[in-house]
């Protein structure tokens, strides 16, 4: 279940597909009588992507309004207002897909699997892979994890994603530099985990890690710290003067959003 703050729904997905509800209030009989109502049925339509499967995990972006659906390996999006099929990504992981958030900001998908592994994808304009209206083809993949990743999220006030996994660890990803930037051991096996903003007694945002391990616990870190090492510089680019053929250790060119970016062999 998700919060879309930008129409004042909720939605909720699982084994009946996926639906958009609001709160509607009438006045009878004297008395105020609030109801929840569907607005929208995102799963109404014959796609063979959707019908007859279990959503397994959902996710939002209210800046973009993408809605992430995870149906066994492939990773719907969809835009929340018209409820319109934007893309599919198949066969992204070997292992079962765990999670999978977007990153308006560089327009990248982050996906984590079973198998440990975080992957990174970038929007691809001419490819062939049948991955829906938009193609993604894979950018980085993160393998510091050793056992199954099971939450990806982004870090709250800045270009980071935060994973958690059966390992016991908790790691934070530079999603500009395409590195890991910063490990907490817990030594407990992480089922879950939310990344969440808090306003403390001086009007000031704090970012928080709420995880939940196997041993029933519920932790909360503070993960404003690795901040203190990591700031980036961003410009627009609206013209490219560089001989692309000249850079003999170049390894990929990327444009993400405003950017052109320009990562060598060792993905920096």
């Amino acid at each position: 279940m998700v919060y879309n703050e930008a129409l004042d729904e909720i939605i909720i997905a699982g084994s009946g597909g996926c639906k958009a509800w609001k709160l509607h209030r009438s006045y009878g009989n004297g008395v105020m009588v609030f109801d929840l109502k569907v607005t929208k049925v995102y799963t109404k339509y014959n796609m063979e992507d959707m019908m007859m499967h279990w959503i397994s995990a959902i996710e939002f972006d209210n800046e973009s309004q993408r809605l992430i659906l995870i149906i066994d390996d492939r990773v719907l999006c969809l835009n929340a207002n018209t409820c319109e099929l934007i893309s599919v990504l198949r066969n992204c992981h070997e292992a079962p897909v765990t999670g999978a958030v977007w990153y308006n900001r560089s327009q990248y998908f982050i996906t984590c699997c079973a198998g440990g592994k975080v992957k990174v994808w970038a929007i691809h304009h001419d490819s062939d892979m049948d991955f829906g209206k938009l193609d993604y083809a894979l950018l980085h993949v993160f393998t510091g994890h050793t056992k199954a990743v099971t939450a990806v999220q982004l870090h709250p006030m800045s270009g980071l994603a935060v994973s958690v996994s059966l390992d016991g660890t908790l790691r934070v990803l530079n999603l500009e530099a395409l590195e890991e930037i910063y490990m907490i051991q817990i030594m407990q096996p992480l089922i879950y985990m939310k990344c969440v903003n808090i306003i403390n007694d001086n009007s000031e945002k704090i970012s928080m890690c709420i995880g939940a391990s196997a041993d029933g616990i519920i932790r909360v870190w503070s993960i404003n710290d690795c901040l203190g090492f990591f700031n980036v510089c961003r410009a627009k680019c609206e013209r490219c003067h560089t001989a692309i053929e000249t850079l003999k250790e170049l390894c990929v060119v990327v444009e993400a959003g405003e950017d052109i970016r320009v990562f060598t062999q060792r993905g920096r």
